[in-house]
């Protein structure tokens, strides 16, 4: 009995990794933003690094969903965008601190590195 169980165990965990590993983001609408978003493409494709230093985050802010840059090598902490490769800009210190107030990390991207 104990192998029976054993074996449902294991097999239920590695079908839960299994599927962990293979879900794919969609952001913007599409699945796999990096490669079915030209402009967000191009910018991937600017980092230096790799993903230690470097991560692209979707945030949701007011019903919009944005992606966020974040460079280590950068001498900004980070660029945001909206979904048409827009860089967004706040008017002053409070329109970006009711930003990062505001917004709902959606998921990781690209890499690990993140300033929240």
């Amino acid at each position: 009995m104990r192998k029976i169980v054993a074996i449902i165990c294991l097999s239920l965990l590695s079908l839960s990794c299994k599927k962990s590993k293979n879900e794919e983001i969609t952001a913007c609408g599409v699945v796999n933003p990096i490669q079915n978003l030209n402009w967000l493409n191009q910018k991937y494709k600017l980092f230096t690094g790799g993903p230690k230093l470097n991560s692209v985050l979707l945030y949701e802010y007011n019903g919009s969903q944005i992606i966020q840059f974040n460079q280590a090598v950068s001498s900004k902490m980070y660029d945001l965008y909206n979904c048409n490769g827009e860089l967004l800009m706040f008017d002053d210190a409070s329109g970006l601190s009711k930003y990062l107030a505001g917004r709902k990390k959606v998921a990781v991207i690209y890499g690990t590195f993140q300033v929240d």
